[in-house]
């Protein structure tokens, strides 16, 4: 192979990133099914987007054996027909497969909206994101008469037509729109924390872990910008592999950025630290002590609350009765207002239980959350 060929790095980027894609979608169905004996729709396509990535890198595998990198010139004609046949059922694999890491990104999603405009968002984008992925195939297979002159077209014996007129123009469309739904997945937890009571870096942190899509966007973003300047329809092997490139960065990135906020529950399971318990800031936003400062008998976690429902967390609730500012178990009669928390999102102090234990006789027990099966979406 020789040194002014695009093969190296196509290979060098494919490995990278099916080796990630490979390792965190195990680590998420670890954590699923073993940890949390629980899965969901979400994890059923991200295995999908998976699968199709194992495709399109096989068919890269085998197509930069053929000559995918290489100069036109540099190559034979039945070398240029295979190899552009390999580069033809990639395109197609990896239209369908960031499709499925978008539609399983999004579905992740929807366990934070229920019903709420950001729902009603999700479900367009994600109608836009199977309509869009319906065309760009539909146009890919039946472009070209008959549907095999799309790669053997290089091969002057061969008669047929393909129709490129409308060619750019779908690809500046696939781009824009897709760089569009990665922007409102990423933009949707924004607004679901944005108001919430809790610091600005646990908010920082919550939107960062739930919009790491983003980087699949802006590499897509770059695979456009590639597409417009350098594809070279005379040397189409050749000029075609940064756009392979950027594809494989952004399936690879979605896949891996699509996993990494479901691993929470593994991280605590094996006592990794980094997502500490932190409290609900004051209804007036003072700090602890201060005028106003929300002290609640139960301790949430502002991190697991948000998280909770994305990692996928049983729907098992228990009672907390609030009086004043204060939640506590109060005698008969002084009850002012109930709440409904989800149960994996609460933590007791030991003064808690302690006060559990003295109120046992008028209010009964609250149990354990250990004591209960939470199961999961």
């Amino acid at each position: 192979m020789r040194m002014d060929s695009y093969g190296p790095s196509i290979l060098a980027t494919t490995i990278l990133f099916l080796v990630l894609g490979v390792l965190v979608v195990s680590l998420r169905y670890y954590t699923r099914v073993v940890i949390r004996n629980t899965i969901g729709h979400d994890d059923f396509l991200i295995l999908l987007s998976l699968g199709l990535y194992i495709v399109m890198a096989s068919l890269l595998f085998v197509g930069v054996q053929r000559g995918i990198g290489q100069h036109k010139k540099e190559m034979k004609t039945g070398d240029i027909v295979e190899s552009s046949k390999y580069v033809w059922f990639t395109v197609l694999i990896y239209i369908n497969a960031v499709t499925a890491v978008k539609a399983s990104y999004a579905t992740c999603l929807l366990r934070l909206t229920e019903a709420s405009p950001c729902a009603y968002a999700l479900w367009t984008g994600l109608s836009i994101n199977v309509i869009l992925c319906f065309i760009a195939s539909f146009y890919l297979i039946f472009n070209c008469r008959p549907i095999s002159y799309a790669w053997r077209q290089g091969d002057s014996s061969v008669d047929g037509y393909c129709n490129y007129d409308s060619a750019d123009a779908l690809g500046y469309a696939w781009a824009g729109l897709s760089l569009a739904l990665y922007l409102l997945f990423t933009l949707i937890p924004v607004a679901l924390v944005w108001n919430m009571q809790m610091h600005i870096k646990t908010k920082t942190f919550v939107v960062t872990v739930l919009g790491l899509g983003l980087f699949a966007g802006v590499a897509c973003a770059v695979r456009i910008g590639v597409y417009a300047v350098d594809l070279d329809y005379t040397d189409p092997l050749y000029s075609i592999s940064p756009m392979l490139i950027w594809s494989v960065v952004e399936a690879g990135l979605g896949i891996v950025a699509s996993c990494i906020a479901t691993l929470r529950p593994l991280l605590r399971h094996y006592n990794i630290q980094g997502l500490e318990e932190i409290e609900l800031e004051g209804e007036d936003g003072h700090g602890e002590g201060g005028q106003g400062h929300f002290q609640p008998a139960y301790k949430m976690s502002t991190v697991s609350q948000i998280l909770s429902k994305f990692t996928g967390h049983g729907a098992h609730t228990v009672t907390v009765i609030h009086q004043g500012s204060e939640a506590t178990i109060p005698a008969n009669g002084q009850i002012k207002e109930r709440k409904t928390y989800n149960i994996s999102t609460l933590q007791r102090t030991s003064a808690d239980m302690q006060h559990e234990r003295e109120m046992q006789g008028v209010a009964g027990k609250v149990p354990e959350p250990d004591d209960v099966n939470t199961g999961g979406w």
